[in-house]
């Protein structure tokens, strides 16, 4: 009986080691758990603030996008404006074109009425003169 005794005591003294060695590597899986918990929260906060990052840039980049093509519609308004403009200027040249020959076509009558106004002058002072001669 005493050496089952004394087998149950060394029994008992293994298990109670083992026990203790149990509990260590037990508190050892708590702390990694807990680190891991710890991390992986630290983990889920940098998601966070990196996808409200994310979702500023993306807003302004939209913004961005949005204003480049606001100004290709103003750029384009422009160069219609300018086109329009030219058309207005090419019309307005034809028009002074225009006033240009009129006025040289003038030029050209009011020559020929001072021609005629003249030969008539001469004519008229021959006519004078041969209805001189005739009344005397």
């Amino acid at each position: 009986f005493s050496v089952v005794a004394s087998e149950m005591k060394l029994l008992a003294d293994q298990a109670k080691a083992a026990t203790s060695q149990v509990r260590g590597i037990l508190g050892e899986i708590q702390r990694g758990i807990n680190t891991s918990v710890m991390l992986t929260e630290e983990a889920v906060k940098r998601a966070a603030a990196g996808k409200t990052r994310s979702d500023t840039t993306q807003r302004t980049i939209e913004e961005i996008t949005a204003k480049v093509e606001e100004s290709g519609q103003v750029f384009q308004q422009v160069i219609a404006s300018a086109n329009q403009q030219q058309l207005g200027i090419e019309q307005v040249m034809g028009a002074l074109q225009n006033i240009r020959q009129a006025s040289q076509q003038t030029a050209a009558g009011t020559r020929q009425v001072e021609s005629a106004s003249a030969n008539l002058t001469e004519l008229a002072q021959a006519l004078m003169a041969l209805a001189e001669r005739y009344r005397h």
